[in-house]
């Protein structure tokens, strides 16, 4: 069960950062569109 929640936590670190990287990016890429 330990490991279960470590992986978990790991995964959530990694999509965390994921999208703090691209939500930038995104919305950059839609305020382009908009113009």
């Amino acid at each position: 069960m330990e490991r279960r929640k470590l992986v978990a936590k790991r995964f959530l670190i990694l999509t965390t950062v994921f999208a703090i990287c691209w939500v930038p990016y995104n919305i950059a890429t839609l305020l382009l569109d908009f113009q």
